[in-house]
């Protein structure tokens, strides 16, 4: 297949079994410091022009504090550097729980953010941005709030529903209020086809 792909699997031992079908680079989803993702994959990508998702979790899960989930952070980047793969080709989940279970789910997921781009502004932030949202009424409300906050502390993508313009609108005018969207082009053009809206 010629299209680049994401290989999704928990297993790193699939990813590394249908690596070879795939005839453009994409993007490896993903690794984490749970037993040896990292020693299984970085090898695999690192002579390549692959990209990665990096979990900040271990073998203990995910850490409730920022200080923990840094210090996963920290090592990744280390791993990742010391294979060879440049600190662009790593999209960091810094992890969004539950806000209904986990009050501070959001301040959490902006310090890393921030901390991180603050270490290696080469570095992507992505996110399940829904997450945050789980079980709450009006979830687009939160989502689209968590969205802005996300992308202000470094967040450059998330799993979101790009059909969804509600989201979408809030995307465009958060990228032209951070000074990333010149005169407001991309957000006029956005505007003008549509695919935005209050």
């Amino acid at each position: 297949m010629e299209t680049p792909l994401c290989i999704d699997s928990s297993n790193p031992r699939t990813i590394v079994e249908v690596f070879g079908f795939a005839q453009k680079p994409g993007l490896i989803n993903s690794v984490s410091l749970e037993g040896d993702k990292t020693d299984l994959i970085f090898p695999l990508i690192a002579a390549t022009e692959w990209s990665c998702i990096a979990l900040l979790c271990d073998n203990d899960g995910i850490p409730r504090t920022v200080e923990k989930r840094l210090a996963i952070a920290r090592l990744i980047i280390d791993r990742a550097k010391a294979a060879g793969i440049s600190p662009g080709r790593l999209h960091i989940d810094p992890l969004v729980m539950a806000l209904s279970a986990e009050g501070s789910s959001m301040t959490t997921f902006l310090k890393c953010a921030s901390a991180i781009k603050q270490w290696e502004p080469d570095i992507h932030i992505t996110s399940g941005l829904s997450n945050i949202s789980y079980s709450l009424p009006q979830r687009k409300s939160i989502n689209q709030a968590f969205l802005t906050l996300a992308m202000g502390s470094g967040m450059d993508s998330a799993i979101m529903d790009p059909l969804n313009k509600g989201m979408m609108a809030a995307m465009y005018a958060t990228e032209a209020l951070l000074e990333k969207d010149k005169l407001c082009l991309k957000y006029i053009r956005a505007y003008k086809k549509g695919l935005i809206q209050i």
